[in-house]
């Protein structure tokens, strides 16, 4: 089964500059169910690294958390709240709520515009990492619920679900290349 079946997919996941043996890294993602403007998609990678440092990349409370490695920042706010600024050129900064911390197991959070206006068709999304040991490294298990504005169409409302799921499948192989070369990764990928 390739990963990436349709163009849209592989024109998405081109458009991410990661190295051409990430596009080839194993990821499953078996389902969706979705209703009521909600859709819940669960996808799964293997990552090449221990499950603390996995976890670090998650928490962002944490020095080395994703965001700051992509360039973003990260404010925190008050306990398990933080604002997340996607670059300096940004009005829209976005309120990331830790939902659950299981160090190093288990990271979940919500996150939405601080406006509380949609991008696009999405108002909030919230997801749960689950990290297991295995082997050298780990199973990472990403469980996503993101919930769109009212009154799309059947149509829509499929064509949007898909661009999360991809969201997804770009999110995990970024955790996995972040996780598995390093905070130079950017340096070395250049």
């Amino acid at each position: 089964m390739p990963m990436f079946g349709t163009r849209f997919e592989l024109a998405f996941a081109r458009t991410t500059a990661l190295p051409g043996a990430l596009l080839a890294a194993p990821f499953h993602a078996p389902h969706a169910v979705g209703g009521s403007g909600t859709v819940t998609q669960i996808a799964k990678i293997r990552i090449g690294a221990a499950p603390p440092a996995i976890f670090a990349l998650l928490d962002p409370s944490a020095a080395a958390n994703r965001w700051c490695l992509r360039g973003q920042t990260v404010e925190i706010v008050a306990a398990r709240h933080f604002r997340l600024i996607e670059s300096p050129e940004s009005d829209r900064p976005f309120s990331l709520t830790v939902t659950k911390s299981l160090p190093p197991s288990r990271m979940a959070y919500r996150c939405s515009p601080e406006d509380g206006q949609p991008i696009g068709a999405v108002l909030s999304s919230a997801s749960v990492y689950e990290i297991a040991p295995l082997g050298r490294g780990a199973s990472v298990t990403l469980e996503e619920t993101t919930e769109f504005i009212s009154g799309l169409t059947r149509g829509s409302f499929a064509f949007h679900a898909l661009a999360m799921r991809n969201s997804m499948r770009i999110d995990l192989l970024r955790l996995k290349f972040e996780a598995e070369e390093g905070r130079d990764a950017d340096a070395r990928a250049a």
